[in-house]
């Protein structure tokens, strides 16, 4: 790399500091930044049946490690000059200027494993592969059910620079290896004469293919990315975050679903998501007494491209009336799906949460373990500091039989508890074995049967309840 290549305007557009491809993520880089970034990986998986790894990595380098930084800076200083007076321009080049005079820049790399890497880099008339990321704007190679449409989303890494600057590297599966910097920033004079664009990317001499590698990079690429990928680094990177909300639908992933036309996992939201797993929107108006997290994704080829074609450029919703040809049709489709999230929701009365927030998971017995009860209701209620309310209906009278409770922990995996006291009106006995499970005899079928239990410790569990027959 030998330096930037800031190509002339020709005499046309003059771009300011609001590019619009980089302001549809403000306010939301860094959730943004994660769903473009796995977005791509995944549609360039190179198998089907293989998972993509995505690495994020955060570095403090000095500034003067950045490629280019010198001649980088003399264009910042050009651009302060053409936009004096203009108040969002200055703010943000004075801003980068300043942080180019710190002792340390924070700088994240991001790197994809089992992916095909991108294609053709050394091709400057190429549609696809290295040119649709670091080139063509607002297009896009991808289609049918791939999740990138409108080519906006690798705009998503400059909203989260202070520089607006990322560095691209890739090793693709013809083991081409190339690797550019591009930076989005203002029109500036390039001479007196000569106004540029404001995007450029490094190049060597006048060349506009990208180069082999970046050597002053080289000791931030780890050596597992020594096979076919792409990565990029965002220099300075910012932070900001939500995670209480994800938790719960990360929490939910593992649980037992429902599949139905679509393939719905009930934990009030309801998260919708494409094949590949990327967020969509959250579904609302649910009913206030209903306390409960749901993920719906859609399956299959068919239903997948259908709604694609409806989707908002950032990915973030269906909007019917961009579907190109059967608009009438999406706004009913659309309108019934919804009903349909919504109409079975309050029906699935088996998935509960308690008031303290801890919640009960239902047994779906495997094949071949038939003392395991499958239960119409199992409803688990805190009603003191270490007192539990158990509501539980099945549908056929059981003699006798026992109940494990077991404390989930975030592996999702059950650390059986030792109940201390149990005891019920509805049933002939309740009460606690030595191993700590409850025996009971005459649980009646149809019929609501109420325990009260006792566990040793006052704390928060999200509990699992296992009814067994003897």
């Amino acid at each position: 790399m030998t330096g930037w290549n800031f190509p002339s305007n020709g005499g046309g557009a003059i771009n300011g500091i609001a590019d619009a491809g980089v302001q549809i993520f403000a306010g939301k880089e860094i959730p943004s930044l994660a769903r473009e970034t796995c977005q791509n990986s995944l549609d360039a998986a190179a198998h089907e049946n293989t998972a993509v790894n995505v690495e994020f990595e955060r570095y403090e380098i000095s500034p003067k490690d950045i490629p280019g930084v010198r001649e980088y800076e003399k264009f910042l200083r050009a651009c302060r000059t053409f936009w004096k007076g203009n108040v969002k321009a200055e703010a943000f080049i004075t801003d980068a200027l300043l942080k180019l005079k710190y002792a340390a820049t924070s700088v994240l790399r991001i790197s994809d494993f089992h992916t095909t890497g991108l294609a053709e880099p050394f091709d400057a008339r190429s549609m696809r592969g290295w040119n649709t990321l670091t080139k063509i704007n607002g297009g896009t190679t991808k289609s049918d059910v791939k999740a990138g449409n409108f080519g906006i989303g690798k705009n998503a890494p400059f909203a989260n620079s202070f520089f607006r600057m990322v560095f691209y590297r890739t090793l693709n599966q013809r083991w081409e290896r190339a690797a550019q910097a591009v930076t989005k920033l203002v029109s500036f004079n390039l001479d007196d004469q000569t106004i540029a664009a404001g995007t450029a990317t490094t190049a060597i001499r006048t060349a506009v293919c990208p180069s082999r590698a970046f050597p002053r990079l080289k000791k931030f690429i780890s050596a597992r990315a020594e096979a076919p990928t792409f990565s990029f680094t965002v220099s300075t990177a910012k932070t900001t975050g939500q995670t209480n909300l994800l938790a719960r639908w990360l929490k939910i992933f593992s649980s037992p679903f429902t599949a139905t036309t679509c393939k719905s996992r009930f934990s009030g939201n309801t998260l919708i998501v494409r094949k590949n797993g990327m967020k969509l929107f959250e579904l609302d108006r649910f009913p206030r007494a209903l306390n409960f997290t749901a993920i719906l994704e859609l399956e299959g080829y068919d239903l997948n491209a259908f709604f694609r074609e409806t989707e908002t450029p950032d990915h973030t919703n269906w909007e019917p009336s961009r579907h190109p040809t059967r608009r009438k049709d999406t706004t009913k489709y659309l309108a019934e799906l919804k009903r349909w999230v919504r109409n079975t929701i309050p029906t699935l009365e088996k998935l509960t949460t308690t008031p303290d927030d801890s919640t009960t998971k239902i047994y779906e017995p495997p094949p071949g373990q038939s003392d395991k009860v499958y239960c119409d209701k199992l409803r688990v209620i805190k009603i003191g500091r270490r007192t539990y309310r158990l509501i539980v209906n099945v549908p056929q009278t059981i003699e006798s039989g026992r109940i494990e409770i077991s404390a989930l922990g975030e592996s999702n995996t059950g650390e059986r508890l030792s109940v201390t006291q149990a005891k019920s009106v509805d049933l002939k006995s309740a009460v606690p074995s030595a191993s700590g499970e409850i025996n009971f005899t005459n649980l009646r079928g149809k019929v609501d049967a109420n325990i009260i239990f006792e566990l040793p410790q006052d704390r928060h569990y999200a509990l699992e309840v296992a009814v067994y027959e003897n």
